[in-house]
């Protein structure tokens, strides 16, 4: 199986799974669902890919399938358990309320085709983890340990915030506890962390650097675009939110951090 036929068969499926999340989001006018249909992706990715090859145990292909299965699970069902059909996020009201007329197809084109655009740059590592005809012991331990470091901050990350989240009375209020002493954003620092731990897992062979895009589009969608910039707007004028962003690391969990006046 060549390069080419592989990715013709991850971006059709990426396109597919977005194409499909539009027409829900037409039924139940909500684009959110979007969100849903991101780790559902990736998986579907993954399943169609291991469709047409051989798991072949000497390769890398089987442990980044099993592992963007188990991440691609989790997220799933984590943002599918807190989704409701009658609000939308903030970011997409917005949009439909300055659009009104066209919002309809125009979200097909600035949300869910960016989505499965990004969707297919970051699954690259189930790409060349196909291509790869063994995986070095080296990388088998360091990647598969960076993975599981970043999957425990972003599990453990959002299992904290859901059940703060269910039983604060003031939604003015944040959490402040658990992985958040640490980084106001534990869950996107976890995210980073797998992709780069994908990465390191099929690092080897002449297509390293397609599998390369997968954890730099990942980081830079996070710091640049959709992470704690974007998140954080909410909280601007917040006095008790600038005092703790002021002593706690935006990604990088750290102790608390000491700033001059």
């Amino acid at each position: 199986m060549q390069v080419g036929d592989i990715l013709l068969i991850s971006a059709v499926t990426a396109w597919s799974t977005m194409t499909l999340a539009y027409f829900i989001s037409m039924i139940y006018r909500n684009v959110s669902i979007v969100d849903v249909f991101w780790g559902l992706g990736f998986m579907l990715i993954a399943l169609a890919i291991q469709d047409v090859v051989d798991l072949d145990f000497s390769n890398a292909f089987p442990l980044v399938f099993g592992l963007v299965l188990i991440w691609g699970a989790r997220l799933t069902g984590h943002i599918a358990a807190r989704f409701k059909l009658s609000k939308e996020d903030w970011r997409y009201e917005l949009m439909r309320r300055e659009s009104p007329r066209s919002f309809t197809i125009k979200s097909y084109f600035t949300v869910f085709m960016p989505q499965s655009a990004l969707m297919l740059l970051v699954a690259m590592p189930l790409v060349v983890a196909v291509l790869i005809d063994d995986i070095a012991l080296w990388q088998l331990i360091t990647g598969s340990v960076i993975w599981l470091i970043g999957f425990f901050f972003e599990a453990v990350g959002d299992w904290q915030l859901n059940g703060y989240i269910k039983k604060r009375r003031n939604k003015k209020s944040f959490l402040s506890k658990g992985l958040w002493q640490y980084s106001r954003h534990p869950n996107y620092f976890g995210e980073i962390v797998m992709w780069w731990g994908l990465f390191i897992l099929v690092a080897s062979g002449s297509y390293w650097w397609l599998a390369l895009l997968s954890p730099v589009t990942i980081t830079l969608l996070i710091t640049k675009v959709s992470g704690p910039t974007m998140l954080e707007k909410r909280w601007k004028g917040n006095k008790r939110y600038a005092t703790y962003a002021k002593h706690t690391n935006a990604l990088v969990p750290w102790p608390k951090i000491s700033k001059g006046r």
